[in-house]
């Protein structure tokens, strides 16, 4: 697999972990705010981008 950049990031095997995650649509803004905690709380400890 060759290394892939999506702006000033990176995916490819060489690279750390990098997720894309999020609601699919906004409903409302407290939705998206709890889903960005959520996903930053889970991502604080890994190696991810």
């Amino acid at each position: 697999m060759k290394t892939v950049s999506i702006g000033n990031l990176k995916a490819g095997l060489d690279q750390p972990l990098l997720i894309i995650a999020g609601p699919c649509l906004i409903e409302s803004e407290s939705l998206v705010m709890n889903t960005a905690e959520s996903l930053k709380r889970a991502a604080e400890n890994l190696p991810i981008q």
